[in-house]
């Protein structure tokens, strides 16, 4: 069963990693993405949530994956079975060199 609520890190787009609890619900995270939702699984454990259209919808750079630009806000969080999970205090460290590559 799904919890309510979850932990998860935000990244905005020129700002830190924030850590913040959030509902565990589509709309908690189409808010926090500005939109529908992409889901992108980072290293088989920890997921990577973004606005699907983020490159057409003129937001802005966030930072790179390998072979990809991750445009708008987003956050990082984890997967069990059919639903998100709170992330780890041991993603954290993972999470944050994940965000400070460079998209140039």
């Amino acid at each position: 069963m799904a919890s309510k609520t979850i932990n998860v890190a935000i990244k905005e787009p020129g700002k830190n990693i924030e850590l913040l609890e959030i509902e565990n619900t589509l709309q908690a995270c189409q808010q926090i993405v500005d939109g529908y939702i992409e889901v992108l699984n980072i290293n088989n454990k920890i997921l990577l949530i973004c606005n699907e259209e983020g490159k057409f919808n003129d937001l802005k750079r966030n930072f790179s994956i390998p072979g990809d630009i991750i445009f708008g806000t987003v956050f990082f969080c984890r997967a069990e079975e059919d639903s998100f999970s709170s992330i780890l205090d041991e993603d954290i460290d993972f999470i944050k060199q994940i965000t400070l590559r460079s998209y140039s």
